[in-house]
């Protein structure tokens, strides 16, 4: 009745005033009586024409949960598309776009992530659609915690990627593994730590629904299967699948041969090697392989263990001969990954797997100090730490350095050397120059430099000036390029503009190949920016963003000056390649700043798309506004309207923004031809902030322009 009792209504007037109400309850009784397909038209045609009513979001809330329970993702999609202005509870969008993924609508849930907030689970969702690696690499990088740690080590492994994956396992305590993640951090350490992988496979046997997976877990180990609990899911069955796909060889002697007979021979090597061709014995082959390689034949060794490599039992041995044999033909990424592969822990093991890291340029310095921890061997230990002093010089860790003593340090002329620069770069020069002088001639430039950059790390400005002025004044001969940066770069420190320019610009003429030369380049856009010439800031800036290491803060300073000057699409050009050098917390205020550079630009669908990017990472009333500012450009009123009104309803307190776009609600009203809630807005300024208050005379203005245009 009350259905029919509307529909008369709307049939006389189709423009009642009533109409708002009218549309809302019938679109309630079609719900009500759950005739979807009514609902539907209803309820669209509500949301479509009164977008700014305040039921507009409980009925958009209300038709996306009947979408979704039908699994009409993809019609979902669409409305998200079209009136994501409405969406209040971002939990909706992670079902539809759960739901397309599940429906391999894969470009359609891309599509929808724009409009999450990044949250683990939408880092989560849109690592598994994009194809990009380094993309995948940083989304799961940005999420906290063991969470974060077990899905990347995962991914890295996906990549083959062994070292990485391994690197990461090393950071996780084991204690600290949630129940949920469990499973999957005993399948990561069954590769890397046979210690580890036992006490994860214990607590997964203490939950009762991964005993099996713990199960059989402990079977693709050990080789022997426990009864398993009926059903199995698909993880265990696949478990399962590999444990029955398991091989093994006998590891026993032959019988017929009397063994320490056979090694006590003066002709062990040959005869073993006659004896393992007559008789296939993974027995024979192991200790020839040793012989092998205590006779430094590592080739020859690998081509004995090669068949091994197919057999449960037998291949880790298989890897550590494999690892000799690449760390010997200086294929350090191989041999690291069989050491690790191994599992092998000893300390000779141990300090390979760090030279190989050196080798590789990664970290190794915990390992080498892992190999002190394990041996009591002096001669390992000294080896590693000679390698620490290295790399703590290498790290510009001097103390470091000194921490190993003199002693280690002798019978090596390169060490002598760094251990001299040490105490040097510590403030210890007279100590530095008496070494320097019983090893080697005199003290070198090098030395004095060390002690310079020493005076400068301390601040004492005034005596590194001295010190430097001194060497440069009497020096004759051309000095070391990385000298001159220093004697330009403390006037700079010192605020002495023209000196550090003229100095700077020195260095960059005269060093162009130096280390330091594109520091020398920023330093001088920095002094031309501290003296507000933003466009020759900027082309320096520019030059310097050549070096990789100064890239991503070179194009962040070139992007403000060009702001500064007003050059917006120069902003645009340098903000794009920024975006992919940020990290990822700062990728929203690069974002913004490429929206707010098109909108200056007067492209307006360019700057609606950046903005709307930078709010869903970052939801602050400044980019809420800029927001609203480009939809009002495009003359997408309600848009406007909608994201204005959420800066006054969400940041109350905000004293910038939120007054600003008060005022313009009222005007996007205005241009909505609603009148009257324009006036309601206008007076609700002035009763909060009075009528001598800015916002409140603007107000007052535009009441009267009302008024006015009603008489």
């Amino acid at each position: 009745m009350a259905e029919a009792y509307f529909e008369t209504i709307l049939s006389r007037d189709a423009y009642s005033e009533y109409r708002s109400d009218i549309l809302y309850y019938l679109a309630r009784i079609a719900y009500v009586e759950e005739d979807f397909p009514q609902f539907l038209s209803r309820a669209t045609q509500f949301i479509k024409d009164y977008a700014h009513d305040e039921r507009s979001i409980e009925v958009f809330d209300t038709l996306m949960q009947h979408l979704n329970q039908k699994h009409a993702f993809a019609v979902s999609a669409e409305y998200v598309k079209e009136y994501n202005y409405l969406l209040s509870d971002q939990s909706v969008v992670q079902e539809v776009i759960l739901g397309l993924l599940g429906q391999q609508e894969l470009v359609l849930a891309d599509s929808l992530l724009q409009y999450c907030t990044q949250t683990d689970t939408i880092k989560i969702m849109r690592a598994s659609i994009i194809d990009d690696s380094k993309e995948k690499e940083a989304l799961y990088s940005s999420i906290p915690g063991i969470k974060g740690k077990i899905y990347l080590m995962e991914f890295f492994l996906e990549q083959g990627d062994t070292i990485d994956a391994f690197e990461i396992f090393r950071s996780v305590a084991h204690d600290n593994v949630e129940a949920d993640f469990l499973f999957r951090y005993a399948q990561v350490s069954r590769l890397f730590d046979e210690e580890t992988f036992t006490r994860t496979v214990d607590r997964l046997e203490g939950v009762k629904r991964l005993r099996n997976k713990a199960r059989l877990l402990r079977a693709l180990e050990t080789g022997q299967l426990a009864v398993l609990e009926s059903p199995l899911d698909g993880a265990e069955a696949s478990l399962l699948a590999l444990y029955v796909r398991l091989d093994t060889v006998s590891r026993i002697p032959p019988e017929q041969i009397n063994i320490d007979s056979v090694l006590t021979d003066s002709f062990a090597l040959t005869n073993i090697n006659r004896l393992r061709r007559e008789i296939k014995n993974y027995f024979l082959d192991s200790v020839y392989t040793d012989m092998l390689l205590r006779d430094g034949k590592i080739r020859d060794a690998y081509s004995v263990v090669k068949p091994y490599f197919a057999y449960q039992n037998t291949v880790r041995f298989a890897r550590m001969v494999q690892a000799l044999h690449f760390y010997q033909v200086g294929r350090y990424d191989h041999a690291a990954r069989d050491i690790i592969l191994s599992r092998t822990h000893t300390a000779q093991w141990i300090y390979l797997l760090a030279n190989s890291f050196s080798f590789l340029g990664r970290e190794s310095d915990y390992l080498y100090r892992d190999v002190m921890k394990m041996t009591a061997d002096s001669s390992l230990v000294h080896r590693a730490q000679r390698e620490l002093m290295k790399i703590n010089f290498d790290k510009g860790r001097y103390d470091g350095v000194l921490t190993y003593g003199f002693e280690i340090a002798q019978n090596d002329t390169q060490l002598i050397e760094l251990y001299a620069y040490s105490l040097a770069r510590t403030g210890t020069y007279n100590d530095a120059v008496s070494i320097f002088k019983r090893y080697f001639e005199n003290e070198t430039y090098d030395l004095k430099n060390y002690y310079g950059e020493y005076l400068i790390e301390n601040k004492k400005h005034s005596t590194a000036r001295t010190h430097y002025d001194s060497i440069v004044t009497r020096a004759d001969r051309r000095l070391p390029e990385r000298l001159y940066y220093n004697w330009a770069l403390i006037p700079f420190l010192q605020g002495q503009v023209d000196t550090a320019m003229a100095r700077f610009q020195y260095f960059r003429k005269t060093a162009p190949r130096s280390e330091q030369f594109y520091q020398a380049l920023f330093k001088i856009a920095t002094l031309y920016f501290a003296q507000q010439e933003f466009d020759s800031a900027a082309y320096y800036y520019g030059l310097a963003s050549e070096d990789d290491s100064l890239r991503a803060d070179a194009l962040q300073n070139q992007l403000v000056c060009f702001k500064k000057s007003s050059r917006w699409p120069d902003v645009i050009n340098v903000a794009r390649p920024l975006l992919e050098l940020v990290p990822q917390e700062e990728e929203h205020a690069i974002t913004f700043e490429l929206g707010y550079a098109f909108l200056r630009s007067g492209h307006i669908r360019q700057a609606v798309d950046f903005l709307k990017t930078a709010l869903t990472l970052n939801p602050t009333p400044e980019y809420y506004y800029w927001l609203a500012e480009a939809y009002l450009g495009k003359g997408d009123f309600v848009r406007a309207l909608y994201h204005y009104q959420k800066i006054v309803d969400g940041f109350t307190e905000d004293e910038m923004w939120t007054p600003t776009a008060q005022y313009k609600t009222g005007i996007v009203l205005e241009f909505l031809d609603e009148l009257d809630e324009a006036q309601a807005v206008y007076e609700q300024i002035i009763k909060e902030r009075g009528r001598s208050d800015t916002w409140g005379i603007e107000a007052q203005k535009r009441l009267e322009a009302l008024n006015q245009g009603k008489r």
